[in-house]
């Protein structure tokens, strides 16, 4: 039997990370730099 999902690409809008913090900024740097993430 296939795998129907294999190669299947998956797209994520509007992800709000829930991040308890002491710095925002060094935090927004981090996602923004480290990981990629875009600020709007």
């Amino acid at each position: 039997m296939a795998d129907k999902g294999a190669g299947t690409r998956v797209e994520f809008e509007g992800v709000t990370p829930i991040s308890r913090v002491e710095n925002l900024a060094a935090r927004v740097e981090y996602y923004v730099s480290k990981l990629g993430f875009k600020y709007d």
